[in-house]
């Protein structure tokens, strides 16, 4: 049963869309992270048969490229797989909405020709992107590993080269533990990397890591998991090693950080607060709430001992911040979507 809060969706700026629907099509155009670019196809294409004036297009460029457009004015809503940060929102020039809606999680993998089951722990993988550690077989690695027989093969880090959200989530989690890594690398979207060799794209990872024996990068469990590549367990904050399976992704990003897979987080959508464009707006705040009502029961359903091999539903505290987020989009003095 629907309580009355949530009947009460079509407010004054709703109203205004139901308005310009009736007199054509309203059109949204985003652009950003490329992980959760087919899930959002899909819900688009879902949500097209409810509300078929509605159309959305998304250029999957990338988190950085998609901010910026947003930032420039030539999108109407971004979308990043990390929050965004103080600089970013002061580019923006204006307040913005950033809504959780799925939860990705991020992989370090390897090719190490049939090693299976590596454990590195966060500050291991810091000593390895700032080369103090640079051969498989190095006693640190082998410390971490005791029943693994690692080959005599240098380590070949690989990093996206193009200001992905991976890497905003990878240097951020690492260098929690690793104040090095946030010095001499930086954290986010900008970090620098001055070890290893770059690639664009996940994609551009997963091919480099496959091709390349003693390769290991960072790049979403998915595309991973795609390419047959095998991930390491990390260390999760309790001095246990964590593997990103679906509770332990889950686990991660819904408490304080100290325990379950710690490269873990929220996808979001980002767009401006007020709207020039009352139904524009309220179209966007209507689809994203149906996004995180209708839309997360086509998520992961798999097992929680089984690998995160794609977006997972939000958990329930981070869904209702979500749904707080909708309820500030504006135009004007009206607010576009009435919930809870």
């Amino acid at each position: 049963m629907i309580d009355r809060g949530r009947r009460e969706l079509l407010s004054a700026g709703a109203g205004a869309l139901l308005s310009a629907c009736a007199r054509g099509t309203i059109q949204l155009y985003g652009s950003g992270a490329t992980l959760p670019a087919h899930q959002y196809e899909a819900w688009w294409s879902a949500y097209a048969l409810e509300v078929p004036q509605v159309e959305i297009a998304y250029l999957p460029i990338g988190s950085g490229g998609g901010i910026r457009q947003l930032a420039e004015g030539t999108v109407d809503f971004g979308a990043t797989d990390v929050e965004l940060d103080d600089t970013e929102r002061a580019l923006m020039g204006r307040e913005m909405v950033s809504i959780p809606t799925a939860i990705i999680a991020v992989a370090v993998c390897y090719n190490l020709g049939g090693v299976d089951g590596l454990r590195l722990s966060r500050g291991l993988c810091a000593s390895i992107y700032l080369g103090e550690v640079q051969r498989w077989d190095d006693p640190a690695i082998r410390a971490e590993n005791p029943r693994l027989d690692l080959p005599s093969l240098a380590i070949a880090p690989v990093f996206r080269a193009d200001g992905g959200g991976s890497t905003a989530l990878f240097t951020s989690r690492v260098a929690a533990v690793s104040r090095s890594l946030g010095d001499r690398v930086g954290v986010g979207r900008g970090a620098r990397f001055s070890v290893g060799v770059g690639a664009r794209g996940s994609d551009g990872v997963v091919d480099l890591v496959s091709s390349v024996p003693g390769a290991l990068g960072y790049v979403e469990v998915v595309h991973a998991l795609r390419a047959g590549l095998p991930v390491a367990a990390l260390d999760g904050g309790r001095g246990d090693y964590v593997a990103p399976t679906r509770s332990a992704v889950l686990q991660g990003c819904d408490g304080d950080g100290s325990a379950g897979y710690p490269l873990a987080s929220p996808t979001y959508l980002v767009a401006g607060r007020d709207w020039p464009s009352p139904a524009k707006g309220a179209a966007m705040a209507q689809f994203s709430y149906w996004a995180l009502t209708k839309g997360q029961r086509s998520l992961d359903l798999g097992g929680d001992g089984d690998l995160a091999a794609s977006l997972l539903p939000l958990p329930p505290a981070i869904a209702a911040r979500a749904r707080a987020e909708v309820a500030r989009f504006t135009s004007g003095s009206t607010h576009l979507l009435a919930i809870d």
